[in-house]
């Protein structure tokens, strides 16, 4: 009996303290990677010795597969004599259950090395031990089976099944259970990378507003991912308007008389009315002001962030409120949010500085958007084309490296995006300084660009009508628009 409660406690202690390794910040992955290894070889050692010397095993091995262990402990629970079943089944029981633990502990493990397809298989066998527990257990094991699950599918770009697992899960439990809403977040943050705004949105202010622990409402990061999911939803709807042309000719008699301009304006109200987040109402009003919505969970995030010192949060937040800033026809607010963030980040860890430089070229496009709204023609031209601050790179030089850092880490193939979107400011910039001439090669030479990559013309023609309009070219323009896809 002391050595059964030894052996139990040696156990406990090597998942606990693989738990503590899992959990814990440290300098590199691979020391993280290292402690846990350890503490679950252990583990795994103390289970395979303790069941192969219950089932009369001549020799203890070192760390034995979870189905070998299964079969042992399946072979005990229902080959021992009658006198020792209940002790037998209590003991299997319990062996059966560390083992999950060391299962699902060794299954993170594995997924933080990248070995997803064993990680997976580890799941399978920790699901398959399952078995033996009793219909209370086995349920709460299926929840942390599916949510693993639902993670697991989420690491490797299977966003809609990873949403199915998580459905599973918190069908499995109480609507005010802790443990709901840290599922939930799971599946509001797998929603926004699946492009399900709406779902997304829904799912994380329900963590925010339902969790009883209260975690979800101080945690900066909630409130952006919320933001994020409404200018999701306003860009998708945004684009779904300009699908349709955004310039018509006018013609009278088969001649082309005049155009008509019908470029995307949002209209929103202010959010007067009062709605419990997450419920039918407030995702009613998310739908119908997410830029408003955007705003205000981007305003709390900043707050939080300041408290919380997540300065790669905040630089997120600002990024996104400049935007919004800028869509809601509000360049004076949105200029120093922007600046702001190319002052800021400098003291960010390594592995963030690619989504740094990437937000840092998002918020130079948006000063400069607002330095023209403003007027200020000579600071927009400053901070567009000094991308770098070395004097012996030439203009082009500056551009192409604007349009590298915007999609910094990111595949090769969208550079051409990128591209188009700093080749349509440098147009319009021209156009504002009345450089005509160049100004409509710059915009045209994204018409080739697009030809050569299939992406969308739309940065490029609203650079060419402002051109064109500002010279006072209306016919040019007529009949350019006539010629255009």
């Amino acid at each position: 009996e002391e050595e059964g409660g030894d052996t139990e406690l040696k156990l406990r202690l090597a998942t606990y303290k693989a738990r503590v390794y899992f959990s814990q910040e440290y300098e590199t992955r691979d020391l993280q990677v290292r402690l846990a290894k350890k503490e679950l070889k252990s583990a795994f050692e103390v289970i395979s010795s303790k069941v192969k010397h219950r089932a009369g095993a001549a020799e203890s091995s070192s760390l034995g597969s979870s189905s070998d262990l299964y079969e042992l402990m399946q072979q005990q629970h229902h080959g021992s004599s009658n006198n020792q079943r209940v002790s037998s089944g209590q003991q299997t029981w319990l062996l059966s259950q560390q083992n999950q633990c060391a299962l699902h502990l060794k299954a993170n493990l594995e997924q933080i090395k990248g070995n997803r397809k064993k990680s997976l298989k580890l799941f399978a066998e920790a699901r398959l031990s399952s078995s033996l527990l009793d219909e209370r257990k086995r349920q709460e094991e299926d929840v942390f089976q599916f949510n693993n699950l639902g993670v697991l599918h989420q690491t490797l770009g299977r966003f809609h099944l990873a949403l199915h697992y998580y459905t599973k899960a918190l069908q499995l439990l109480q609507p005010r259970e802790p443990r709901r809403f840290e599922i939930l977040h799971n599946a509001g943050l797998c929603a926004l990378q699946a492009q399900e705004y709406e779902s997304a949105y829904e799912s994380i202010a329900q963590c925010i507003q339902g969790d009883p622990t209260e975690r979800f409402p101080l945690r900066a990061r909630s409130w952006l991912r919320m933001a994020e999911a409404c200018i999701g939803y306003y860009n998708r709807k945004r684009e779904t308007i300009e699908k349709d042309k955004e310039f018509l000719v006018v013609s009278k008699d088969g001649e082309p008389k005049g155009i008509i301009l019908k470029p995307f304006e949002q209209t929103e109200a202010r959010i007067d009315e009062i709605a419990i987040l997450g419920s039918k109402a407030d995702v009613e009003l998310f739908r119908q002001n997410p830029l408003h919505r955007a705003l205000s969970c981007l305003q709390k995030a900043i707050r939080l962030c300041k408290d919380q010192a997540d300065p790669e949060c905040l630089e997120s937040g600002l990024v996104s409120l400049a935007y919004v800033r800028l869509e809601l026809k509000d360049p004076a607010a949105a200029l120093p949010l922007a600046l702001r963030v190319l002052d800021s980040g400098k003291n960010l860890s390594t592995e963030n500085n690619t989504q740094s430089t990437r937000r840092k070229a998002s918020a130079r496009l948006y000063a400069f958007e607002a330095f023209l709204l403003l007027g200020k023609v000579d600071e927009a031209t400053n901070i567009l084309l000094t991308t770098s601050n070395n004097t012996n790179v030439n203009e082009s030089e500056q551009l192409e490296m604007l349009a590298n850092h915007l999609v910094a880490g990111f595949p090769a193939s969208q550079l051409q995006t990128s591209r188009i979107a700093v080749q349509s400011c440098l147009s319009v910039l021209c156009a504002v300084t009345d450089k005509f001439d160049r100004a409509k090669i710059v915009a045209q030479s994204c018409f080739s660009d697009v030809s050569a990559s299939g992406h969308s013309s739309v940065l490029g023609r609203r650079a060419l009508v402002f051109a064109m309009l500002k010279e006072n070219n209306v016919e040019g323009l007529i009949k350019t628009l006539m010629t255009l896809p």
